[in-house]
């Protein structure tokens, strides 16, 4: 059992390290309170299932150890999906995509063709397609994706790398 909780621990710190260099404090509280939560619960237990056992309960134990076991594998399907979304370089947060995507929309010269986001270590890397109109010159496309590049890159701290693509309507 005392393998079944130090791996519990090691999967919380994990999780811990990763919201951390994220960088956001309410994020950084979660992680903290999960952490002191999952520990009170699994002490809790074992302890009622000790005592229970104690006092002729002879199932407690048994009963403690499972809901111990059954909190592992929950941690453990928990882990998996979300180190299967990085070794694959998926990236699931809508709610980004949707702001990167008003930051884009802000600039009516141009309309948001495709948006490619992934993770790289705790920083994020994107490229983004954008359609312009064909009569535009070479000149104020650069000057366009530079614009819109810097905006994204000053309004979301963790974006280390971005991509523009720009290609002519019609395309």
């Amino acid at each position: 059992m005392a393998s079944q909780l130090n791996e519990t621990f090691k999967y919380l710190s994990f999780t811990r390290l990763v919201k951390l260099k994220m960088g956001a404090l309410n994020i950084i509280r979660t992680a903290l309170s999960d952490k002191r939560n999952a520990t009170v619960a699994i002490v809790v237990t074992v302890l009622a299932g000790v005592l229970l056992s104690y006092f002729g309960f002879k199932w407690g134990d048994a009963i403690g150890a499972l809901i111990v076991s059954f909190y592992i594998i929950f941690v453990a399907i928990t882990t998996i999906r979300q180190a299967s979304l990085v070794l694959v370089d998926g990236f699931n947060n809508p709610e980004l995509v949707n702001y990167i995507s008003s930051i884009i929309g802000k600039h009516p010269a141009v309309k948001l063709k495709d948006l490619k986001l992934r993770m790289t270590g705790p920083y994020i890397i994107g490229e983004v397609t954008l359609n312009v109109d064909s009569e535009m010159t070479v000149g104020k496309v650069h000057a366009m994706k530079n614009k819109i590049r810097e905006d994204i890159m000053k309004n979301i701290k963790g974006v280390k790398d971005l991509t523009i693509l720009a290609e002519p309507e019609g395309v």
